[in-house]
């Protein structure tokens, strides 16, 4: 988990970002996460529990969904020609209606950043 935080905030545009040439690593480490278990539907238990948004930063997988995006959006800013074909793969495998997503936090997130999702695959 503290590794997809380092790496999302190696995403951002502060001045200090993940090099080019580190990128593949970095997608290959966000691919991993993706795939994680985590969170398990017990996890999510109970209406009354905590928001969505809270659930979903402290679990792998939704985590994973924001770094994704970061990842888009870094690849946009190095070259706004580029494919995000993987980028847009792992989103669509989170939402494929044949493949019900069981995580309410990774739908959460999914919804949460539609607006970011619409900008980056249009």
């Amino acid at each position: 988990m503290a590794s997809l935080r380092l790496v999302q905030a190696g995403f951002s545009a502060s001045g200090h970002e993940i090099p080019a040439e580190l990128g593949g690593q970095a997608w290959a480490m966000i691919e991993n996460a993706a795939a994680d278990p985590d969170p398990e539907n017990e996890a999510e238990a109970g209406a009354s529990g905590p928001p969505l948004g809270e659930v979903s930063m402290g679990h792998v997988r939704p985590k994973a969904l924001t770094t994704a995006l970061a990842y888009a959006a870094w690849a946009r800013r190095r070259n706004p020609e580029a494919g995000l074909g993987a980028v847009q793969q792992l989103i669509e495998n989170q939402i494929d209606p044949a493949r019900p997503e069981p995580s309410r936090a990774v739908r959460w997130v999914c919804g949460a950043s539609f607006g970011v999702l619409a900008g980056l695959f249009r």
